[in-house]
């Protein structure tokens, strides 16, 4: 009886320790729920900046958090309920950081996106963010080669990053 009570001490302890610190697991999402939107179309972002191929890291990013909610199914704009579109309006890249006062160790990128769902049977706007931030710090390259690929891999966690923020603001405004 002792084994029994312990394990369901530890299963109580497990189950309010995940519920209190937000944890969830995803199941169905907001567009499903209140709008029946099953099948979603995201075509490549436009790129408003000079940053090159930050619009289909952004856009790639977006495809894959969307595809693991597991209730939406990126299609076609032909097929689809639903289009999100968007655009990266800015991108910069600032020094954070130096070294003896005058050579850059940390580097800040940021960029700014606007994204749009849009019902494609009614042709209404269900959801509308023309501000959404995304930022990353990257140490500085010894080469321009190294400095290069740090910065891509920083706009890659930044585009991620920025993928769930919209996923999140996109359900959490139902």
């Amino acid at each position: 009886m002792s084994t029994f009570k312990n394990k369901f001490c530890y299963i109580f302890l497990l189950i309010v320790l995940l519920a209190g610190c937000g944890y969830h697991l995803r199941g169905t999402s907001a567009l499903y729920e209140k709008h029946k939107i099953k099948y979603l179309a995201i075509p490549v972002f436009a790129n408003k900046t000079f940053e090159p191929h930050i619009e289909r890291m952004v856009t790639d990013a977006l495809i894959e958090e969307m595809k693991y909610s597991g209730d939406i199914i990126i299609t076609s704009r032909n097929s689809a309920d639903a289009e999100l579109t968007g655009s990266i309006k800015s991108f910069s890249s600032s020094i954070v950081s130096t070294l003896r006062g005058d050579m850059a160790y940390e580097y800040r990128i940021t960029f700014v996106i606007s994204a749009v769902l849009t019902d494609l049977k009614s042709g209404k706007v269900i959801w509308r963010d023309d501000n959404i931030v995304a930022e990353q710090i990257f140490k500085a390259g010894s080469t321009p080669l190294l400095h290069e690929g740090s910065k891509r891999e920083a706009v890659k966690n930044a585009a991620y990053a920025a993928a769930r923020e919209i996923y999140h603001r996109v359900n959490e405004d139902f």
